[in-house]
């Protein structure tokens, strides 16, 4: 049975390569294994860890479904790829997994709707790819009232309006390889996968479904949060060819073509990214005690250093950089600072330091901050070149006081200085990201994230 399904998969993918539509569909699935196992957890209908695409052939969802196996494999398939043409696990931020899951699954699923309408006009090889989702739609994560809107939009919707509910459980990720007969050389058996159990009650309709998130592996960890620069690159260019492709055609529908234009030329304000990025930042750091390295490092000191992870939460300090000498408006250090203070949940206090070429004033708060104290923050003392060495060792200063370590540094400047000559100062340990307004600025080999001011 097992070698029927394989050939059902493999057609449809050799559809999709000859569809002009879904080439790049098929073009991605090239570089994944397609495994059919009852073993998906939880009874997922499907999952994938970014190396494989499971599919459960016995899940109710396939055998319920009113549509030829082809139709349905033809969905799971291009649904799977979808997400990752689309990079939706980049684009999470500090969103909720598990409501992002399903934002993304319904913006996807009447993306996938209407391009096989559109299809119908598109091309004379429309029969190569059929789907069939209005004859399914019930089964799945499909409402037309989210029309024309984005993943976020989506998602913000849900959040305000909707009723939401969880159970999540780890399991063992080496098992389940071992379950389904993949090797699992190199994977750790304290790696989980964590599978979700929600319910979604929106506009009086409720919705169950059970979400799959892998471990990430350690070249995933190794390379950044995406994954290699090879496997970033493939996605980038799979969302370019996707969107030139589908751009590039005549709508019967225009509010679609309308929605597409916005959906391939969205650009996420630098306030929602810098919010994220903090979040991030300061929800790994909090789980980090820096004051205790790790057993590994205590018996080989030459290893970069290794903090040591404990269960009970530990608060550091954000230490905010200003640059008075950077051409960055008032109001948009001020914005910075109140999304910074959004986020004190994951800190215990800030420490401010305000520099050009050297430190000319520091203060440090204890509590939260004010208005006036912001209004205080935004008084420019010195202008003139800029160095970010005197403030990096000031940072490190602060950091060997007695039960003081920094959770995060936001350093707010134009990035017109030596920060790559002497970042060596900050240990790798200590986050960082860069709130910075010059859109043409070359920022090489600058540790930390970079947000640019648009």
């Amino acid at each position: 049975m097992n070698e029927e399904y394989q050939k059902t998969v493999q057609k449809s993918i050799e559809r999709f390569l000859r569809s002009e539509i879904f080439r790049v569909f098929g073009l991605t699935l090239l570089k994944y294994d397609i495994i059919f196992t009852e073993n998906v957890p939880l009874g997922a209908p499907s999952a994938t860890d970014f190396k494989r695409i499971f599919i459960n052939p016995n899940d109710s969802f396939l055998t319920d479904c009113k549509v030829t196996m082809e139709n349905i494999y033809n969905f799971i398939l291009s649904h799977e790829v979808g997400h990752i043409i689309l990079m939706h696990d980049a684009r999470i931020g500090s969103r909720d997994k598990t409501l992002w899951g399903y934002a993304t699954d319904y913006m996807l699923n009447l993306l996938l709707h209407n391009i096989e309408i559109e299809n119908k006009v598109w091309e004379n090889q429309q029969k190569l790819v059929i789907l069939n989702i209005q004859k399914f739609k019930d089964h799945i994560l499909f409402d037309e009232c989210f029309q024309g809107m984005l993943e976020e939009e989506i998602y913000d919707k849900l959040e305000k309006e909707g009723k939401f509910k969880k159970e999540t459980q780890k399991v063992s990720y080496k098992q389940f390889l071992d379950n389904v007969g993949v090797p699992s050389e190199g994977i750790s058996s304290d790696e989980k996968i964590e599978v979700t159990k929600s319910e979604l009650t929106f506009n009086n309709v409720t919705k169950k479904k059970v979400f799959v998130n892998f471990p990430k592996t350690q070249s995933q960890i190794d390379n950044g949060e995406n994954g290699s620069d090879n496997t970033d690159f493939d996605n980038k260019l799979a969302r370019t060819m996707f969107e030139t492709n589908i751009l590039s055609r005549g709508f019967e529908n225009k509010d679609f073509k309308k929605f597409l234009r916005r959906r391939f030329n969205v650009k996420i304000p630098w306030k929602t990214i810098l919010r994220d990025s903090i979040l991030i930042e300061l929800q790994k750091s909090s789980d980090i005690s820096y004051g205790r390295p790790r057993m590994a490092w205590l018996c080989q000191p030459s290893l970069p250093y290794l903090p040591n992870y404990e269960d009970e939460e530990i608060l550091g300090t954000l230490v905010i950089l200003i640059d008075e000498s950077a051409s960055i408006k008032d109001t948009d250090i001020a914005d910075a600072i109140t999304i910074a203070k959004e986020s004190d949940s994951y800190y215990k206090n800030i420490y401010v330091i305000k520099h050009d070429t050297i430190v000319h004033w520091d203060k440090f708060y204890p509590d939260k901050l004010t208005s006036d104290d912001i209004n205080e923050l935004l008084v420019r003392r010195h202008s003139g070149g800029t160095s970010h060495k005197n403030a990096f060792e000031k940072v490190m200063e602060f950091q060997s006081k007695p039960d003081c370590y920094v959770s995060l540094v936001l350093a707010i400047t134009d990035l017109a200085s030596d920060i790559e000559q002497v970042q060596h100062i900050l240990p790798d340990r200590i986050p960082r990201i860069y709130l910075q307004n010059d859109s043409n600025w070359n920022y090489g080999n600058v540790k930390g994230k970079v947000i640019k001011i648009q």
